[in-house]
């Protein structure tokens, strides 16, 4: 293994320690749980309140100034979680977040080298 994947695989695995939290996974299909890929927890980042702008003024992007709006990603680690498939319509809780909200895969991003990318929508 090169030395740029055995040190983004430290820094995911360090980000995740600090930032993750608990989030249910419960694949779906046609409305029903999957039993080919059965429900699973993982650890992982989860943004809430994902907008291209603030919704008032129209900047871009801000961590001071973003408005929670129901959208999400969650930022899984491949190398914790290779076998992991989502896909547009499975379900995902947020075990640790008060009220335990569920999400909606709206979008899955695969092609990033140490992530994959999880596009929301809180149900």
């Amino acid at each position: 293994m090169a030395n740029f994947h055995k040190y983004r695989d430290l820094a995911v695995r360090a980000v995740d320690g600090l930032m993750g939290e608990t989030l249910r996974l419960v694949p779906l299909e046609s409305g029903r749980t999957d039993p080919a890929r059965p429900p699973r927890d993982v650890i992982s980042p989860l943004r809430v309140g994902v907008e291209e702008n603030d919704g008032v003024s129209g900047k871009s992007r801000s961590w001071g100034s973003r408005i929670a709006s129901g959208k999400a990603q969650a930022h899984i680690s491949r190398a914790e979680y290779p076998d992991l498939v989502l896909r547009q319509g499975d379900r995902l809780r947020a075990l640790e977040r008060a009220g335990q909200p569920w999400f909606e895969v709206d979008a899955v991003n695969d092609r990033d080298h140490a992530r994959m990318i999880v596009e929301l929508v809180e149900v």
